[in-house]
């Protein structure tokens, strides 16, 4: 009801508050408001993309989202180590890297050729 309601901010609280520690929900729901955050340009989605890490520290995908995130926002040795760290996961899980992996992946590249490093 919250979410049809455009209360977003109080929906992905409940869902924050209501998930266990650990459970993808409550990461799902930190991912979210990371997002919403970073399109609102709040210097506060960067905790939020931590948390979802943090919570689900096994999903290759809540690394990829944070390094995009970082890129976005200049840090590109962590955007770097976080798709190392998807990369390792994937592996893991033998899934091939999706799309959205190597274009991440260019970019920091491309990043980092412009800036010489």
């Amino acid at each position: 009801m919250l979410w049809e309601n455009d209360r977003d901010d109080e929906a992905l609280t409940v869902l924050e508050e209501t998930a266990p520690i650990g459970d993808e929900n409550r990461a799902e729901a930190f991912l979210l408001r990371a997002r919403i955050l970073a399109e609102r340009g709040s210097d506060e989605a960067r905790t939020y993309f931590d948390k979802a890490v943090d919570c689900s520290p096994g999903e290759p995908w809540f690394y990829m989202e944070r390094a995009n995130f970082l890129l976005d926002n200049g840090d590109t040795d962590q955007a770097g180590r976080d798709l190392d760290k998807a990369a390792e996961l994937l592996k893991a899980g033998k899934w091939n890297p999706p799309d959205d992996y190597y274009s991440l992946r260019t970019r920091l590249e491309s990043i980092l050729n412009t800036a010489g490093k």
